[in-house]
């Protein structure tokens, strides 16, 4: 079978299954340009081994959380190629992502938070306040974007915290709790547009100046670390995991310990507990 009627069936699977379509698009995109990158005929398509789906995710020139995605993506249609009796000589579990340097922090500091928050202090309103969702709640960065005025119309008021019913990943409908600080600046910054969204900007547009921003503070960091900060500093405060799992929304607690960041001396104070001396 052609690689490109594999692709379009496998795009096809996914579409009756949930996938959004700039999604789709974007999948589609990325698998055609992985198998022109590798074969430029139909006839050696077929010839994919491990070592060369992994030598292509590895110099791809995109950050480490998108290269996880990427080879996410891979494995998924080579998964689909082994239902249909492709691709027989791989296997998706056999595909690993390669070991790779991570630059970019994958959770902040008090200290780093504390300088993010005093540099914002001189931004637009519009930047700040978009720091100040992603850092004070466990939003991803499109869910923070999409955010409606109507819907911080009709927050609820639960334990001083503002709650906001909001359509996450998977479509799936999720509360939201923002801080009286995040909820007042929102209100403030509504106040200077007649635009829909709070923040009306995409996630494409403000994820650039937050990587713009890092470089100003000296702090490499994305959107999505602002997640797994806030996750980690839940768990440092001896919150349940399983509320945490269920805060962030992860059906399965294995993908919480992932977001769970801790320094030697963090893990040596845990010792100091038992009080051994």
């Amino acid at each position: 079978m052609k690689k490109s009627k594999i692709i379009n069936l496998y795009i096809k699977n996914l579409k009756e299954k949930w996938s959004s379509k700039k999604l789709l698009i974007e999948r589609e995109r990325r698998l055609n340009h992985f198998f022109n990158s590798l074969w430029k005929d139909e006839k050696t398509w077929n010839t994919v081994t491990v070592k060369e789906i992994e030598k292509y995710v590895k110099n791809l020139k995109i950050q480490f959380n998108s290269k996880v995605t990427v080879l996410s993506w891979i494995k998924s249609f080579v998964k689909f190629c082994n239902s249909i009796r492709q691709l027989k000589n791989l296997h998706s579990d056999a595909i690993f992502l390669p070991k790779m340097e991570i630059k970019e922090a994958c959770y902040l500091t008090e200290n780093q938070i504390l300088e993010i928050f005093n540099k914002i202090e001189k931004k637009p309103l519009k930047f700040k306040t978009a720091i100040i969702l992603l850092a004070t709640t466990w939003a991803r960065i499109h869910e923070i974007c999409n955010l409606t005025k109507h819907q911080l119309n009709n927050a609820l008021l639960v334990n001083w915290n503002y709650q906001i019913s909001i359509i996450g990943k998977r479509k799936i409908k999720r509360p939201l709790f923002i801080s009286p600080k995040a909820h007042e600046l929102c209100k403030t910054l509504t106040k200077t547009h007649r635009e829909k969204t709070i923040l009306w900007i995409t996630k494409w547009t403000l994820s650039t100046e937050i990587r713009k921003f890092s470089k100003e503070v000296n702090i490499k960091f994305s959107a999505h670390a602002f997640r797994h900060s806030f996750i980690t500093w839940l768990a440092k405060q001896w919150a349940s995991i399983y509320k945490i799992a269920r805060l962030a929304w992860h059906t399965n607690i294995n993908t919480t310990n992932r977001y769970l960041h801790s320094a030697d001396a963090e893990l040596a104070e845990t010792v100091n507990m038992l009080n051994y001396r």
